[in-house]
């Protein structure tokens, strides 16, 4: 059958969420309440929905190599000029892209232990080493990770908010940390979730690379935008760095539909905004049933909650029991390197109540 390369026999295969379809085949029920994937609960924008339907007729058509409509759109919103962004099916892509770009046998990867396993996944992959520094208190510990950076550092993953513990680093934090590190070294900072915070000390990617710093900032339409399956991502950072990434870029990467789509989303102000006040608003509901509970939970600042279990076996033995009574939650064990931990998105009211209902009755 021929033999992988020696990387690729290293990968811990991604495991998803389980979906609907699967655990209603695999129990025969109809009734399923996924809270696993960090999905919009409101569903798509609407402007978006009304741009793909739009360009149904359009689907046998190649799409724009570049996005070219989109990142004008891009640059409108944020200020930077075109040459400055590039497109991705999801931020996935744009993280393997990177990898592809700077990662070899010889260099190394900086992140934290427990954060989102496609940076380690893509590292392994090229044959470079990932470096894993321990979260402190659930967050990156930014004072330990510069006392590893070395000549061979070529590349900083932060996820800022944290997938999956849903917290971030302060702007301090980020200021000492990068005037310790090379400008050599890219940092990424990705930014899945950034329309979910309101802690005022978070700092925005853009403002950085807007003075000149060497950092990558990514983001994606799946979470604030309810544009999960149609996978568009992008990429804000200094022209040398896009250049390089254009490099590696596949053609017609981000389909015709996805671009409509994303173009539309972002004058759908209103959707947003009901996006992020409704997270806001459940999570609160979350925290007092979690606490009336006794499950211990991190605060977030993201559309997701996660609960420590502190054992392994009574996280899985949970996870697995709310699987049974038709609730899909994403136990943090196997490559995410955190067991004891399960991670639940934030619903609608009425799903958060079906949730702390069924959560009782199991408890």
């Amino acid at each position: 059958m021929g033999k992988p390369r020696k990387e690729i026999e290293k990968i811990d295969t991604y495991k998803h969420g389980k979906s609907i379809k699967e655990l209603q085949r695999e129990l025969g029920i109809s009734e399923v309440l996924k809270l696993a994937s960090n999905e919009n609960p409101l569903g798509i924008s609407p402007r978006a929905r009304a741009a793909f339907l739009k360009c149904v007729d359009e689907l046998h058509l190649y799409p724009e190599v570049a996005s070219y409509e989109l990142v004008r759109k891009l640059s409108q919103v944020t200020g930077f000029p075109t040459e400055q962004i590039i497109t991705g099916a999801g931020a996935t892509e744009l993280i393997e892209m990177l990898a592809l770009t700077y990662l070899d046998p010889k260099s190394e990867m900086l992140t934290a232990d427990i954060t989102f396993i496609m940076y380690r996944i893509s590292t392994t992959m090229m044959g470079a080493k990932n470096v894993l520094v321990p979260l402190k208190d659930y967050r990156y510990d930014m004072e330990a990770m510069a006392r590893v950076v070395s000549d061979r550092t070529k590349i900083v993953f932060i996820a800022n908010p944290n997938n999956p513990t849903g917290t971030i680093i302060h702007k301090k934090e980020l200021d000492e940390f990068l005037d310790k590190v090379s400008d050599e070294v890219i940092v990424v900072m990705d930014e899945a979730y950034f329309d979910f915070v309101d802690d005022d000390e978070y700092p925005s990617a853009l403002d950085y690379i807007r003075s000149g710093k060497n950092m990558v900032c990514l983001r994606t339409f799946s979470k604030n935008y309810g544009m999960a399956g149609l996978r568009v991502g992008y990429a804000i950072a200094p022209k040398g760095i896009i250049e390089q990434l254009y490099k590696v870029k596949k053609p017609f990467n981000v389909s015709r539909a996805s671009q409509a789509t994303a173009i539309a989303a972002l004058d759908d102000e209103e959707f947003l905004r009901r996006s992020v006040e409704l997270t806001h608003q459940e999570k609160e509901f979350l925290y007092q049933e979690y606490e009336r509970l006794g499950l211990k939970h991190v605060p977030t600042q993201t559309n997701f909650i996660i609960l420590d279990m502190a054992d392994g076996d009574r996280a899985n033995n949970l996870s697995q029991e709310l699987l049974k009574k038709g609730v899909i939650a994403r136990p943090m064990a196997g490559a995410w390197g955190a067991p004891h931990m399960m991670r639940i998105s934030i619903g609608e009211h009425n799903q958060n109540v079906t949730l702390i209902r069924t959560l009782e009755g199991i408890l």
